[in-house]
């Protein structure tokens, strides 16, 4: 990725040279040479790659536009992000992945594609591949140059479509192309690639203008002028992102129109240069091509305002390149050709620095003692602050000193340290002599039948022992990662836990005269979910203590209308009917209230399409006579850090009903209620 970077810096530069000679020697070179200027930046805009200058003369040369061109951060080559989501799953129900930490990325158990734990810990996505952020960074530059590619050719083709629609050969008219008149043309131009033809206006197809609009547009044939519209178009596509590379191709196309207008003039002779001046002044009025004729790839022979009294100016004062301006543009052309062409000698990365930019990607490093030692360190060093003093430590790791010889008995006490990056991890081989440490990649052992000699080329050093600074980390990352553990293992519930548990869960609440109403939480208890978004709100507010009567006598309207919407409606059309059930009504706020208290849910996230709901009094209805609330009596639980489990004594079919609670600040919600077999909870 470090050509794209090299080619928009080099680019940028040579356009912004380009405009400061067209800006310091505009009047002092001839309209066809700052032409000329622009064919120079639509080479390097064409050419990606940079050539390389033999080493000793580019140490001859300060500085090169490849040098301007910032470097790529570490790990910036490493594929670290996880592109093309497949599936999504509940942490819970993805067993073969319990081992992952929220944030964690790795591969599948299959090699398939990668899988990542969300950062809360509640899903587990799984994705198709990895890119490192120069792969994402280059599909964002090829989708936006298809893109603006694709676009600039809709513009071409609708402009060529439309010419067709309204042209009719002109009679007459000796050129090398076909010439067309076309109804509606802003202005004549010289438009197509394979087969160029000339297009003029009703107005410019008559005399006494015809002659000098036709040798104008045949002298951008001349000029190959289409060639360039076509390929400037490709500059752009292919630097979309580039604002100077917008910049350059509309004052190319303004010189462009200049450098013709010189053309047309020595063509037509000099006698002609006032006449030919009027006529691009009598079509001044007539409205330009614009930015069409900019993407559609075509010649103007008008433009704007501006544009117009710039070409005046010049067929009055006929200039001409002056030999002082000719030379200083030449000298500056051919120093920025060196600037932005060139390249020094690439050099190959060095050992020390592909293993800084892995360990600037890593994010885990995981050490392992020697072989023979008894300590272990199960968990890689992934704590921000124990892993950026990790990579400090190993950041120090100099050039291997010439002449240096390890002994072979080193090898026995090899230890290793593993860096992970995305889903990959390189291995690397830690040894210790004469109070210092070399770091080799891969596994090196004991083992092995030859001396480490071969490994030689690509081993670091440490100036001093940094083995005791690792195992210190690995330890206290061993420390917190065991008490991190301990806190989501499960723990029994006390005796005490689950008397709170039932007196929390009690069916129904007893007022003060004595009288017994279902508690708020009895209508938790009377249907079965997963989620709470999966509650049955019909069997919710069977016994919801929200209910509030309707009566006839009081709210006649109301009652009317909850009839005629209900299943009673056919039967209360008759004048002896009675209603042999009360009915209750459940404001749609109080009961949103009250799962959002309980459950963390509204009734919006619920199905309540089978429900009675009157939009008039936003409340929901039903008829229920009897008393029957939810009821959860909890004989066991577990805790997991903040999820609670709790289950229900089994029935004779072997299986319990499963209450699990989540830890929301203060307060706990209910996650689930259903089934679960007593066999497989404790």
């Amino acid at each position: 990725m470090r050509w794209s970077m090299e080619w928009a810096v080099a680019s940028s530069l040579l356009i912004l040279l380009v405009l400061a000679v067209r800006t310091l020697l505009g009047q002092r070179l001839s309209p066809r040479l700052r032409y000329a200027l622009w064919g120079v930046v639509l080479v390097r805009l064409l050419i990606p790659g940079q050539a390389e200058l033999p080493a000793a003369v580019s140490q001859g040369l300060p500085l090169l536009a490849s040098n301007l061109a910032p470097a790529a951060p570490r790990g910036w080559e490493v594929p670290t992000i996880p592109v093309f989501p497949t599936d999504v799953q509940p942490y819970d129900a993805a067993e073969e992945y319990q081992y992952l930490e929220p944030g964690v990325l790795s591969s599948t158990h299959t090699s398939m594609g990668y899988v990542r734990r969300s950062g809360d810990g509640e899903t587990i996505t799984f994705y198709f591949d990895l890119l490192s952020p120069a792969q994402v960074v280059q599909w964002l530059w090829v989708g936006g140059a298809v893109a603006a590619g694709g676009a600039l050719l809709l513009c071409r083709c609708a402009f060529s479509l439309r010419l067709r629609r309204r042209r009719r050969p002109l009679e007459g008219a000796a050129a090398p192309v076909p010439v067309y008149v076309a109804e509606g043309l802003p202005s004549p131009c010289l438009f197509g690639l394979l087969r160029p033809a000339v297009y003029l206006t009703p107005e410019g197809a008559e005399e006494p203008v015809r002659p000098y609009v036709l040798v104008h547009e045949l002298t951008h044939l001349a000029h190959g002028d289409h060639i360039w519209a076509a390929l400037r178009c490709l500059c752009l596509a292919l630097h979309w992102y580039n604002p100077l590379v917008w910049l350059a191709a509309f004052l190319s196309r303004e010189d462009g129109e200049l450098a013709c207008d010189q053309g047309a003039v020595a063509r037509l002779g000099e006698e002609a240069r006032i006449p030919y001046g009027r006529t691009l002044v009598d079509m001044v009025a007539r409205r330009s091509l614009g930015t069409a004729g900019l993407l559609s790839g075509s010649t103007a022979m008008t433009g704007g305002k501006r544009s117009i009294q710039q070409r005046v100016r010049q067929i009055v004062r006929q200039p001409e390149t002056r030999r002082a301006a000719l030379f200083a543009a030449a000298a500056l052309m051919t120093l920025a050709a060196v600037f932005v062409f060139t390249d020094r000698p690439s050099l190959p990365p060095t050992a020390r620095d592909q293993f800084l930019e892995t360990l600037e990607a890593a994010q885990a490093i995981r050490y392992g003692p020697p072989l023979y030692s008894s300590q272990m360190y199960p968990y890689p060093i992934q704590d921000e602050d124990l892993l950026e003093e990790a990579k400090d430590l190993l950041s120090t790791a100099a050039p291997l000193d010439e002449g240096v010889e390890l002994r072979r008995d080193t090898l026995m006490h090899a230890s290793r340290i593993t860096l992970t990056v995305g889903a990959h991890e390189e291995p690397y081989t830690l040894l210790h002599d004469e109070g210092r440490t070399y770091l080799v990649p891969g596994q090196v052992g004991w083992w092995e039948e030859d001396a480490p000699s071969p490994w030689l080329s690509e081993a670091l050093q440490f100036s001093e022992n940094i083995i005791p600074s690792l195992v210190a980390l690995a330890r206290r990352q061993t420390e917190r990662s065991w008490e991190t553990w301990k806190a989501v293992q499960p723990r029994p519930l006390t005796e005490e836990a689950l008397q709170q548990a039932n007196a929390a869960f009690l069916p129904v609440s007893v007022l003060p005269n004595g009288d017994t109403v279902p508690s708020e939480i009895s209508c938790f208890f009377t249907s079965s979910y997963a989620h709470p978004s999966q509650i049955n709100l019909e069997e919710f507010l069977a016994y919801c203590p929200l209910a509030e009567p309707v009566e006839e006598a009081q709210d006649p309207a109301e009652y009317r209308q909850v009839l005629e919407a209900s299943f009673w409606a056919e039967e209360a059309s008759n004048p002896d009917f009675f209603l042999p059930v009360p009915i209750h009504r459940y404001p749609r706020e109080a009961v949103s209230a009250l799962l959002q208290t309980y459950a963390g849910v509204t009734v919006e996230d619920l199905d309540w399409s089978g429900c009675l709901y009157l939009e008039e009094y936003d409340a929901f209805y039903n008829f229920t006579s009897d008393f029957g609330p939810g009821v959860f009596r909890c004989a066991s639980g577990e805790q997991t850090g903040d999820t609670l489990r709790l289950w229900s004594e089994a029935n004779g079919e072997g299986t319990r009903w499963e209450l699990t609670l989540r830890r929301s600040g203060d307060n706990w919600h209910i996650q689930s209620h259903q089934l679960a077999s007593s066999f497989n909870n404790n």
